[in-house]
């Protein structure tokens, strides 16, 4: 044996098997000399260094239209290492784009790699068999114990359905400054750039593209599949029916996957996490569709449709953008632990962010959830149809077609909106009617919010219980607007303890314009509002009888605290809340809750008023 260099093997060389590739060569001759060449580089002392050694490809030793590496149907995958060989480090490379490598056999596996600390730099490897039926893939790193320190850089990889598999005991793995293509379509054949359940695996500044999709969700660009620290930085993922899913069931947990800048359009979805995920992270991410005109139904899908919420446990999402999608942004199913911090979540069809499941301890952040994004205008900036221990503070949510932030759902609970701003007439947006509608939940803090402008409500609680509006801004100068809405039916469900404190509707004409109350509804108090409780003493009642039975300042529909005065004969008795006053003429304070009445004796005077 001859060698361009110790520890160099050029596959040019004779180095056996098929002898040295050639373009004149078979496609059989050169797959069996890169397999030589590989074989001598890793046998006892082959190389000269057991340590390690190098495969040379001179851009020349192949020809696209001539000379393939593999096209034989009888030929297996090359085999790193060979059977009986060491498992030595090895470095496969090319000398840039012109070292290309095509496979021609349909269906089948181009590298098979079981050998440690295994490199392939500066190669172009293209599927030609012209077979879009059948599922071929370009490297399989398989899963042997102890598998670990694979790498490809620069390497571009051309049309291979399955371009990189990853075994599940592999250890960390290394894409860097790689291109993976799909130019040609693909019937019933689903397609993965890039499929990982080892651990440790490492996609960086990588670019994944699929030109001919027609929008079918088997065609996925990353799919980590229970792998553990998977991390993606600076890699644009373009064309896929589905960008990146996270987790698969029965396949084992996702754990610590980080995604760092990294840009997805997709035709369907471009993030699912639809098997057990935990701590996983986005950060700078862009999530849009692939086609504008006919966008794809979500951006980013959090869970399955009645999964487990501890199946989805600590998933983040920091300064993400996730626009124009046909339904929602952000779709969360179940989960717990969800945290999106910041980003914008506008311009979607319906919703910004939604947690339309069962989902617990979701906090929403200071995300920006505007109505309009370029041309498009979603109905609501936060929808909330189901889960329990939701915070969306600092959020700004106005603009949108109907309300700000929607909550809708009986199961829903103890829920806290806090400093957010849901107001209308932003940035062009739509018309928006409601501030914050919430209907059926029990258990929600309206406080600190800026709700101005409006057309309808700022505020419109329906079927609720255990309410608290505070120091919230309600006022609109909409024709027909009012503050708050508060009601309630036998049928949907009464609303129950209701309590408005601290509010500015201050331009208001009228406190029955500050609020609307109607139905069953009980237990409802406003105090220290501007606009309704510092108009005047607006006159409840006045006249010279006493109401009959109880009263309070619910008989006239006044829900803040109340005075009454009485001029009455000796012997009348004014009682409140069944305590005797021992009075029969005077001034009496009732606070929101309490009650009065004035029996016996006769009454001349009788004023109420609202305070």
């Amino acid at each position: 044996m001859t060698y361009s260099q110790p520890g160099i093997f050029n596959a040019l060389d004779d180095l056996g098997a098929g002898f040295g590739m050639s373009p004149a060569n078979s496609a059989a001759d050169n797959a069996a000399a890169l397999q030589a060449a590989i074989h001598q580089a890793q046998i006892n002392g082959g190389s000269g260094n057991p340590n390690g050694a190098i495969v040379l490809i001179p851009s020349f030793a192949v020809d696209s239209e001539g000379a393939n590496v593999y096209g034989n149907y009888n030929i297996e995958p090359i085999m790193i290492p060979e059977t009986g060989d060491n498992a030595s480090p090895l470095l496969i490379m090319g000398t840039g784009p012109g070292t290309t490598l095509v496979m021609q056999t349909p269906g089948s596996t181009l590298f098979t790699v079981n050998s440690a600390f295994t490199t392939f730099q500066d190669l172009t490897i293209a599927d030609g068999s012209e077979d879009e039926t059948t599922a071929g893939t370009a490297f399989d790193f398989l899963t042997g114990d102890g598998s670990a320190g694979y790498k490809l850089f620069r390497v571009s990889i051309v049309d291979f359905p399955n371009a990189i598999v990853i075994g599940n005991k592999v250890l960390a793995v290394n894409v860097l400054a790689c291109t993976i293509s799909y130019d040609s379509g693909y019937s019933g054949v689903a397609c993965t750039a890039i499929k990982t359940s080892g651990a440790e695996t490492n996609i960086e500044q990588c670019s994944l593209i699929f030109g001919v999709s027609s929008g079918d969700e088997a065609y996925t660009g990353i799919d980590i599949i229970g792998s553990s620290y998977a991390r993606v930085t600076d890699t644009q993922v373009s064309g896929f029916g589905t960008g990146i899913v996270l987790g698969a069931e029965g396949m084992g947990t996702a754990r610590g996957a980080i995604f760092t800048g990294v840009d997805v359009d997709a035709l369907v979805t471009c993030v699912e996490i639809g098997g057990p995920t935990y701590d996983a992270s986005f950060a700078n991410c862009s999530f849009t569709p692939t086609n504008s005109s006919s966008p794809g139904d979500f951006g980013v899908i959090v869970g399955t449709s009645g999964g487990a919420n501890g199946d989805y446990d600590t998933i983040r999402f920091t300064a993400c953008t996730v626009e124009g999608f046909g339904t929602y942004g952000l779709e969360v199913l179940c989960g717990q632990n969800l945290q999106v911090n910041g980003g914008s979540y506008s311009g979607n069809g319906t919703a910004g962010i939604a947690v339309v499941g069962d989902a617990a301890e979701v906090q929403v952040t200071g995300a920006n959830c505007i109505g309009t994004a370029g041309t498009a205008t979603q109905e609501f900036g936060i929808y909330i149809a189901g889960g329990q221990d939701v915070q969306i503070v600092g959020a700004n949510c106005s603009g949108n077609g109907i309300a700000g932030i929607q909550i809708s759902g009986t199961a829903i609970e103890d829920v806290r909106i806090v400093g957010a701003s849901c107001e209308n007439d932003v940035l062009g947006g739509g018309s928006q009617e409601y501030g914050v509608y919430v209907e059926g939940a029990s258990g929600v803090l309206i406080d600190g919010c800026a709700l101005t402008g409006n057309a309808s409500y700022a505020v419109y609680l329906t079927s609720v219980e255990n309410v608290t509006v505070s120091a919230c801004d309600v006022y609109s100068s909409s024709t027909g607007a009012k503050g708050i809405f508060v009601g309630g039916s036998a049928e949907a469900g009464a609303t129950e303890y209701v309590f408005i404190r601290g509010c500015n509707g201050a331009q208001f004409a009228s406190y029955a314009t500050f609020l609307a109350v109607t139905g069953e509804v009980s237990h409802l108090e406003v105090t220290d509002c501007a606009g309704y409780n510092d108009l005047g003493d607006t006159i409840l009642a006045v006249g010279t009888s006493a109401p009959s039975g109880t009263f309070s300042g619910l008989t006239y529909n006044y829900f803040g605290p109340t005075a009454f005065y009485v001029v009455a004969a000796t012997g009348t008795i004014v009682t409140i809340d069944s305590q005797n006053t021992h009075l029969s003429s005077g001034g009496f304070t009732l606070t929101p809750g309490e009650s009065a009445e004035i029996t016996l004796g006769i009454v001349t005077h009788f004023l109420m008023v609202g305070k």
